[in-house]
């Protein structure tokens, strides 16, 4: 067998390999989402540490923020944070007596504008009856800042990425790519500006001012969120924000985060805001012992992987740091 015989073949078994993990994801994924439906949602914990009745619930929301809703195939793949996901642990968290306070561990540059508001209203509504503490990763930029503002208190690392208060909006301009490959699209509208965000034409400048004045307006919820979140001045926080990233450090200086620390100094903080001097560390998750195997399945797929970005491109307005 040639050696190119040989490559080819070793290609097609590894597209074959993807290609079944794809379907059978797909699969599983509709099995656990029908499972759910017949069973009534609750809320799954592990004791992490500590002792006593008293909980304080822990969950970790990293990745990039979309709006797909649960249904969806890829709605349990890691590396997606959705508003009906974290609602639905925040709500579950609210109605269970013994979780006392709730830490949400964020990690994430931010993605869909209307998913991040939506989520930032979850934990805004949790933290006006339970106490929230964000705890930062690496990174909480644009939308995963603008969650994370919605907590009642805010830890990161000294090193963490926090900020890039702004919005973006990008449109890929394939006109080029498809003259070389022959390609030609035609647009049928009932409206002159129906295909403002098409990736076939350019933007006159009288659509540029359209999309910039959408982006200001966008913009301008995200600073008002962030000062009323954070008891701020509207102007001190645009004076900061125009998509600027700082260290943990500078927004500890700047009023965006409270302190610094990790897990325990979290818990040790959400147990003071409780009121409780004895508590467990409970991990938690609406997701069931079978739903997180299946998240980790899908996400050693490297299609799965793509879903995220892919989403975006759809997206329209973000609050993505990139």
């Amino acid at each position: 067998m040639s050696k190119f015989l040989k490559i080819g073949c070793l290609t097609l078994a590894i597209l074959f390999f993807i290609g079944l993990t794809f379907i059978a994801g797909i699969g599983v994924g509709s099995l656990a989402t029908s499972i759910g439906e017949t069973t009534e949602s609750k809320l799954h914990k592990t004791v992490l540490a500590g002792q006593g009745d008293n909980e304080i619930a822990i969950m970790n929301l990293q990745g990039i923020i979309l709006t797909n809703p649960a249904e969806e195939p890829f709605a349990f793949a890691q590396g997606i944070i959705t508003p009906d996901a974290v609602g639905e642990t925040l709500e579950l968290a609210l109605r269970d007596d013994a979780v006392k306070a709730v830490i949400i561990r964020i990690d994430s540059p931010g993605g869909s504008a209307v998913a991040s508001d939506e989520i930032y209203q979850h934990i805004r509504n949790t933290a006006a009856k339970k106490p929230v503490v964000i705890l930062v990763g690496d990174t909480a930029a644009s939308g995963g800042y603008y969650i994370a503002a919605a907590g009642n208190f805010i830890i990161a690392n000294p090193a963490s990425m926090i900020g890039s208060i702004g919005v973006i909006a990008e449109i890929t301009d394939i006109q080029e790519l498809f003259k070389k490959i022959g390609l030609r699209q035609e647009t049928y509208k009932s409206g002159e500006f129906k295909d403002l965000f098409s990736s076939t034409r350019d933007r006159t400048p009288q659509e540029q001012q359209m999309i910039q004045e959408l982006l200001d307006t966008t913009y301008g919820i995200f600073v008002r969120r962030v000062a009323a979140a954070r008891n701020m001045e509207i102007e001190k926080v645009f004076d900061l924000a125009e998509g600027k990233i700082y260290s943990g450090v500078k927004a500890k200086e700047l009023g965006l985060i409270d302190d610094f620390g990790y897990r325990w100094e979290a818990f040790d903080k959400a147990k003071q805001l409780a009121g409780v001097t004895e508590a467990k560390l409970v991990a938690v998750s609406s997701k069931s012992l079978f739903e997180s195997l299946f998240s980790e399945i899908k996400s050693s797929n490297p299609l799965t992987l793509l879903i995220p970005y892919l989403r975006l491109q759809r997206s329209g307005v973000l609050f993505l740091y990139r």
